[in-house]
């Protein structure tokens, strides 16, 4: 019976419009593949109607009108993508509609579009638990409990299309916000075949549902989802509608405030009437629920769920499944370009380097010194790495060369923390300590180290994780430019009491020699986070191992809200009440680069640049480094 309605409802329309199903059948499998290039028109669909008025109409907003130049551009795009090795897979599954979508939002710039294509096919693979492995089956419960419904009609103010969810009954056993947007973002990715726009509005009827929604809505994924929906897919929200709001929705606005950008939270709007949703939303486009003269929003929601449950949905959504990229082929350099978003230009102004020339006669000095000393095995560093080394030591030539040698001897020294390891197979506790070093900036260009240690038992030392440690600082004097660290220990979630009893303080001191006096990482200041007493030993144990002015720089942090205080949530992740991807998911990125095939062959040959003592003069090995963890001995010359 259902079908048979649906059908019904579908030849109606289609026979409005002068089409007939097989018409509309033909021309999705026409103009959907991939190779499609009309573009002044879209494939018709009842569900998401788009006319060639409203396709000028949206380009005009984001100034594209040349349909000529946007085919070329878009192409142009296209052939870029096919020659990234990481993206090179995924985009034989790109049509022209996916990539419009971003060149609109891009303002028509090629080199924007470029960005955020590879960001959004990176993030694809990164959030998975929103975006793969969908199947209709899953949501059969979800749809017991909620309408989740695109209006098929655009909001021709701002050429928006309206998703309306409409909760049908108090008892939620079966809904779970994560699969709530898991249908949502499955119905947008398959819209994207027949639908252009870019702007959408969002309407909650909450008439049916008790204070027991308080508990479903989690913040982490609610940031996590519009995080993807506007920075990733490009989505501009124009309005958050709220219908039939019971007494506690201060509640519920405030935890989606909490999870939201203010400029999206500010478009939070409670309706008393229908009438002052009109004023946003014409009525001749919404459902006869709300006082308009479209379909019942039941009757859509079985036509939307009839539409998935077809074979085209299901192969539109597969192939969507394969617009993910292949990390292991990315070119680490452009790793930290695109994603770490480093420049030398403001490092360099900081130490006064940037007067034309001054640092090439800076490296030129660094590479004549290297060329003789006798003990280093590798002379042949890049000048960009000889570059970092110098702006590391805020300009100093002579403070660059020492830094140099150390980083050098103490390779020779600590060979145990060169050791090759798998870190997908080998490193057992890195799921228990998720680290990474956030990708932007603070505003007074320090990079952040952030650890979430959720570790209750550490059975595997913590050797492996210093290793892991130095990759990362490998990786970052190859890539970076920055003034220094802040490091964050996350201990929240941590049985310190175990990880005490793990902490060897002899390396935990070689580590940490390593990073300071090796690589030169500048540390501004050290942010712990823990409400439990026993961090007082954990401060003690580093007191052992940091100088006394480092030591100064340790700060207790009881809550996230303290942390705030003196760091920018902007550049934090989702669960620290930021806007960056979850620590789970940077930390997964961080792994991937650097277990390239590239990164890795970089490493050994930096693993290499260490010393030969037996041609260092004997009073330069001095003090400096026997003193090293205290445990070293002095090394005999043939």
């Amino acid at each position: 019976m259902t079908y048979i309605l649906f059908s019904h409802v579908i030849l109606t329309r289609l026979s409005l419009t002068g089409l007939t199903a097989n018409t509309c059948i033909s021309a999705s499998l026409t103009d959907t593949s991939h190779k499609r290039t009309r573009m002044e028109k879209l494939p018709y669909h009842p569900l998401a109607i788009v006319t060639k008025e409203d396709i000028q109409n949206t380009r005009l907003l984001y100034g594209v009108n040349d349909s000529k130049k946007l085919k070329e551009s878009l192409d142009a795009v296209q052939e870029w993508c096919q020659k990234q090795d990481h993206l090179k897979d995924s985009c034989k599954y790109l049509n022209h509609t996916v990539l419009e979508r971003l060149f609109l939002i891009s303002k028509g710039s090629i080199e924007v579009t470029k960005q955020k294509l590879d960001k959004l096919l990176t993030s694809r693979g990164m959030m998975p638990e929103l975006l793969l492995n969908r199947k209709n089956e899953e949501f059969e419960g979800l749809l017991n409990c909620v309408n989740y419904i695109p209006l098929p009609k655009l909001c021709r103010s701002d050429q928006s299309r309206v998703m309306i969810t409409q909760f049908l009954t108090d008892k939620l056993d079966e809904f779970t916000l994560l699969g709530y947007f898991r249908y949502g973002f499955m119905i947008g990715e398959y819209r994207t075949n027949y639908d252009n726009t870019v702007a959408e509005r969002y309407i909650i009827d909450m008439e049916k549902v008790n204070i027991n929604i308080l508990s479903k809505l989690n913040p982490i994924v609610i940031k996590k989802a519009e995080i993807l929906c506007t920075e990733v897919i490009g989505v501009k929200i124009k309005g958050i509608h709220i219908l039939n709001a019971p007494a506690f929705v201060d509640k519920v606005v405030f935890v989606m405030k909490q999870a939201l950008k203010e400029k999206i939270a500010n478009r939070i709007l409670v309706h008393s009437t229908y009438e002052e949703l009109h004023q946003h939303i014409p009525k001749e486009i919404l459902p006869k629920d709300y006082g308009g003269d479209e379909e019942w929003c039941s009757e859509l929601a079985k036509q939307w769920q009839h539409v998935l449950q077809g074979e085209e949905a299901k192969k539109i959504i597969k192939e969507f499944e394969c617009l993910v990229s292949d990390e292991t082929y990315r070119h680490s350099s452009k790793f930290n370009e695109e994603y770490m978003g480093a420049r030398p230009g403001a490092a360099m102004r900081e130490y006064d380097l940037d007067k034309p020339g001054l640092v090439d006669q800076a490296v030129d000095g660094l590479e004549e010194w290297m060329k003789k000393q006798n003990h280093f095995i590798k002379k042949d560093f890049s000048r960009e790495y000889l570059e970092r080394k110098i702006i590391f030591c805020k300009g100093s030539v002579e403070r660059a060369k020492k830094k140099l040698d150390r980083n050098c001897t103490l390779k020779t020294l600590m060979p145990s923390f060169y050791e090759t390891i798998n870190l997908k197979t080998d490193y057992k506790d890195s799921s228990i300590l998720l680290d990474a070093v956030l990708p932007k900036l603070t505003e007074d260009h320090y990079r952040i180290y952030l650890l979430r240690n959720i570790g209750q038992r550490f059975v595997n030392g913590m050797t492996n994780y210093f290793r892991f440690i130095i990759l990362i600082a490998e990786y970052i004097i190859a890539h970076d430019y920055m003034k220094g660290m802040i490091i964050i220990l996350d201990y929240t979630h941590t049985n310190l009491f175990e990880l005490i009893k793990k902490l060897d303080v002899v390396e935990l001191r070689q580590a940490i020699t390593m990073l300071i006096e090796g690589y030169g990482m500048r540390i501004k200041g050290i942010h712990i986070i823990t409400p439990s007493k026993a961090v007082e030993t954990v401060v003690a144990i580093f007191k052992q191992v940091l100088t006394a002015k480092l030591g100064e720089r340790i700060q207790i942090h009881s809550n996230y809200e303290s942390l705030h205080k003196v760091v920018s949530k902007d550049v934090l992740p989702v669960e620290y009440g930021g806007n960056e991807r979850s620590i789970a998911e940077l930390h997964e990125q961080w792994v991937n680069i650097l277990s390239s095939n590239e990164f890795q062959e970089y490493f050994r040959e930096m693993r290499g640049a260490a010393t030969n003592e037996k041609y260092r003069q004997a009073d330069k090995l001095n003090d400096e480094y026997m003193g090293i963890a205290g445990t070293f001995r002095t090394l005999s010359f043939d």
